[in-house]
């Protein structure tokens, strides 16, 4: 593996589950796999999933039906994909920032994808340039300084969760500790995804209500 890659590694957790089996392999990568996939298997072969920063970074394993879930489980499209009015059929999302902002492989690149908006935005075309990415200004790209001081006062957060402001970012939540709370990853994509679906094609700076469901 590259430099930044190598590094991200090495700073993780120990592997969440053991060696990918072939036949998860098979069902990421098939029989025609781009660089990128065999990029992010090469990475998964050398520590199948892992946590960094404090649990603000999450790479996934590739294959794990307890928490946190594996790729595999998490692309599920009855998971919370299908809660999205936009398509993501062709995205693998395979990590995630503290606050449940996910990084996927996406048309030959890597993105990152904004629950609340919907939105994409391409990180770089390598999963290294990814990684040095994150090195860049890795606290603010994943959430580390307030999952360090969420979880000295609340203790470790569990596989599986992530933290979600009570009062959304697209409405002005502030990133302060007393505005988040723990919350089921897979049910913090769904929630967020009734709000992006009500903000589609909304111009900018027009006004909005929004129906927010209360998850706590």
């Amino acid at each position: 593996m590259s430099e930044h890659l190598t590094k991200l590694v090495s700073i993780g957790t120990v592997a969440i589950i053991g060696a990918p089996a072939q036949q998860n392999v098979a069902s990421l990568i098939g029989t025609d796999p781009s660089p990128l996939l065999r990029e992010l298997f090469a990475l998964l072969a050398e520590k199948n999933g892992f946590f960094s920063f404090e649990s603000a970074l999450l790479v996934r394993p590739l294959y794990n039906e307890r928490q946190p879930s594996g790729i595999l489980q998490w692309n599920n499209p009855k998971l919370w994909k299908k809660d999205y009015k936009i398509d993501l059929t062709n995205c693998t999302f395979f990590a995630e920032d503290i606050f449940g902002i996910q990084f996927c492989i996406k048309d030959n690149t890597v993105q990152s994808f904004d629950p609340e908006m919907g939105q994409f935005k391409e990180v770089g075309t390598t999963l290294e340039l990814w990684a040095s990415w994150i090195f860049d200004k890795h606290q603010l790209r994943t959430g580390w300084p307030l999952a360090h001081q969420w979880q000295a006062k609340h203790g470790s957060l569990p596989p599986g969760m992530r933290l979600l402001p009570k009062v959304p970012f697209v409405c002005g939540g502030q990133f302060a500790l007393e505005n988040f709370y723990s919350l089921n990853d897979a049910e913090g994509m769904r929630f967020r995804a009734s709000i992006a679906n009500q903000l589609m094609n909304v111009p900018d700076g027009s006004k909005v209500v929004l129906k927010i469901a209360k998850h706590q």
